[in-house]
C-alpha cells in the first residue's frame, strides 16, 4: 500500500517538472532554441578566456624561472677605488673623514641644497635629436674642444671616471706656459689596473665655455698620452655638467638657459689611431731592447 502511494507521488512530481521545462507554445520553444547556442557560445568563450589566462600565467612563470636561471647570484662585490681626490688630503684618515660626510648628508641633508634658491632649479634632458649627424652605432668617448688660457685646445676628454683634472706637460709646452707658473707637487695617481703615475705639479688655468670662466686646478703629469687634457669630476661638478657619450655632447645650465657643447666624433676616432701608433711604438721599443 505504501509502495504504490510512493510510486504515484513520484510519477506526479516528474510530470510536473516536465511540464515546467516544456515550452507552452511555439514562440517560447523558438526562443529557447535561439538562446541555447548563445549560452553554449558564452560558456565556450569563458572556457577560452580561462585557458588563455592559465597559459599566460604559465608562460610568465617560465620566463621568471629562466630569468632567475640566467642571473646567477654574485660571488663577491667589486668596489671602485678612486685616487687623487682634491677635496681632502692624501691620507687614509682624511679620505675616511671625507667618506663619512656622505652619511651625514644622507641623514640630515646637504647644506648646499638647502641654500639653493628656488629659481636655481633646472631641468636637462637628451633626445634622439641630439644624435643628429653622428655615425651610429658607435663606442666613442666624449672629446671636445675648449678655450684654456689663451689657447684653443683640442682633444679634451670629458671623463666622469677621473677624480682629477689632468693636463700633460707637453700640452703646457705647446701652450707656452712658463715653468714658474707650475707649482711643484709629487702625488701618486692610480689607474684601475693599479698602475701608479707620479704627478710633477699643479697649475691653475682659466677654462672658458659659454661665457663662463672657471679657474681650474690641473694636475700635471709627464707621460705620453693621446689626449691633451682630461677634464674629470672637479670641472664637471663645478659647471654642473651632464655629459652623454651616446649623444656626444655635454649640457649644463647658464643664466640664459641650457647650453649644449657638441663633441667631435671624428677627432675622437683620430685619438684611436694615435693610441694604436703609441702602442706599436712601445712594442717596437720592447723588442729592440
Amino acid at each position: 500500500m505504501l509502495l504504490s502511494q510512493y510510486r504515484r507521488d513520484r510519477d506526479s512530481s516528474s510530470k510536473e517538472q516536465q511540464n515546467e521545462t516544456t515550452p507552452k507554445n511555439k514562440g517560447e520553444r523558438f526562443r529557447q532554441v535561439q538562446e541555447q547556442p548563445e549560452r553554449k557560445q558564452k560558456r565556450s568563450d569563458e572556457r577560452d578566456n580561462a585557458d588563455a589566462e592559465k597559459s599566460k600565467r604559465a608562460r610568465d612563470d617560465r620566463n621568471n624561472d629562466q630569468g632567475r636561471e640566467r642571473t646567477p647570484p654574485p660571488r663577491r662585490v667589486i668596489n671602485v677605488i678612486m685616487g687623487g681626490l682634491q677635496n681632502c688630503k692624501d691620507s687614509v684618515r682624511s679620505i675616511k673623514e671625507y667618506e663619512r660626510k656622505t652619511l651625514t648628508s644622507q641623514k640630515w641633508g646637504s647644506s648646499s641644497s638647502i641654500k639653493n634658491k628656488p629659481d636655481e632649479s633646472y631641468e636637462i634632458s637628451f633626445t634622439e635629436e641630439d644624435t643628429k649627424g653622428l655615425d651610429k652605432p658607435h663606442n666613442d668617448p666624449l672629446v671636445v674642444e675648449l678655450r684654456i688660457g689663451d689657447c684653443e685646445v683640442t682633444r679634451v676628454l670629458v671623463d666622469t671616471g677621473s677624480s682629477v683634472d689632468l693636463i700633460f706637460s707637453k700640452t703646457l709646452q705647446r701652450m707656452d706656459v712658463k715653468d714658474y707658473e707650475l707649482k711643484p707637487c709629487k702625488r701618486p695617481l692610480t689607474s684601475f689596473a693599479r698602475d701608479t703615475t707620479m704627478t710633477i705639479g699643479t697649475v691653475k688655468l682659466p677654462v672658458y665655455v659659454a661665457r663662463i670662466t672657471k679657474i681650474v686646478k690641473f694636475v700635471v703629469i709627464d707621460s705620453l698620452a693621446i689626449y691633451n687634457v682630461i677634464l674629470g669630476t672637479p670641472w664637471i661638478h663645478s659647471m654642473k655638467v651632464i655629459p652623454s657619450t651616446y649623444h656626444q655632447c655635454i649640457k649644463f645650465p647658464t643664466p640664459s638657459g641650457t647650453y649644449t657643447l657638441k663633441g667631435d666624433q671624428r677627432l675622437s676616432r683620430t685619438c684611436f689611431v694615435t693610441e694604436q701608433k703609441l702602442r706599436n711604438s712601445s712594442r717596437t721599443c720592447l723588442i729592440a731592447k
